[in-house]
């Protein structure tokens, strides 16, 4: 029977992270504009994840916030994707970075670490700098022990 406590407690909702990517992307418009910069959200729309969204798009807004206020005149490339059990967030930028000493990077660090993910910044072709986020696409407990599900 729909709506009863047993199928409450074993559905868990699937959250678009195109959609969590774009209210991201959202809240930092303005200050990309006043850097002359712009946004790509390459995060296919079909792309879902069962883990908590709110400290999703805690590390996406984090992320980004670090980039849009060290960059000019840039494009910030917004992308995710899936591996077997395992989720990569990347953002990308042209541009040298300062990420690694920064306060906020150590407090994102922090949380994707108590989530079971992992943050990493790498160098791309040229002169890009790429910041990603992983996690795992079971939901994680408050005690950072997995679920089963």
């Amino acid at each position: 029977m729909p709506g009863t406590l047993f199928e409450n407690i074993n559905h868990t909702a699937m959250e678009s992270l195109n959609r969590l990517a774009a209210k991201a992307i959202d809240s930092f418009l303005p200050a990309a504009v006043r850097s002359r910069s712009f946004f790509i959200n390459d995060v296919p729309a079909d792309l879902v994840t069962e883990s908590d969204p709110e400290w999703i798009s805690t590390m996406v807004s984090g992320l980004l916030s670090m980039v849009v206020n060290q960059v000019s005149r840039s494009c910030i490339r917004v992308t995710a994707r899936q591996y077997s059990r395992i989720t990569v967030f990347k953002i990308s930028q042209e541009g040298a970075n300062s990420y690694l000493r920064n306060y906020e990077w150590r407090q994102l660090h922090a949380i994707a670490e108590k989530q079971g993910g992992t943050l990493y910044i790498s160098s791309g072709p040229g002169n890009a700098t790429m910041l990603s986020f992983s996690f795992p696409q079971e939901p994680v407990c408050a005690a950072g022990e997995k679920t089963n599900n």
